[in-house]
């Protein structure tokens, strides 16, 4: 949001000449920060095991259901199953990331030995 301001100085002391004496228009700006809602998608044990998700439409509550998905798909496989639903239910985009965790709780890149798998979808 933007709002224009014209800013005069009511006293009679003003310098002929002067930058802040003379009359201007100045320009205030407004903005929010996007604050991005995010869902996360919990998979243990991730073992290549199939599923589907259904997510519900909060205007029309139909039920959308995603094709069948595996527990080792990439983070762009889970986005291209569910972008149909945000696109019809919230005319919005949405990014996917996918960590692995290992059974210590450290990340690895690496899906053997992953015993934790986590997509966090970002509308």
């Amino acid at each position: 949001m933007t709002v224009a301001l014209e800013i005069q100085d009511p006293s009679n002391n003003t310098v002929k000449g002067h930058p802040n004496t003379m009359r201007k228009v100045q320009r205030l700006v407004i903005s929010q920060d996007l604050v991005r809602d995010t869902a996360n998608i919990t998979i243990l044990r991730p073992d290549g095991g199939k599923f589907q998700l259904g997510m519900v439409d909060p205007k029309t509550f139909s039920t959308f259901k995603t094709g069948v998905l595996h527990t080792n798909m990439s983070a762009w496989e889970i986005s291209q199953e569910m972008q149909p639903f945000y696109t019809n239910a919230h005319d919005a985009m949405i990014k996917v990331s996918k960590t692995m965790y290992m059974e210590n709780g450290t990340i690895t890149p690496i899906s053997l030995l992953a015993v934790k798998t986590v997509f966090s979808v970002q509308v």
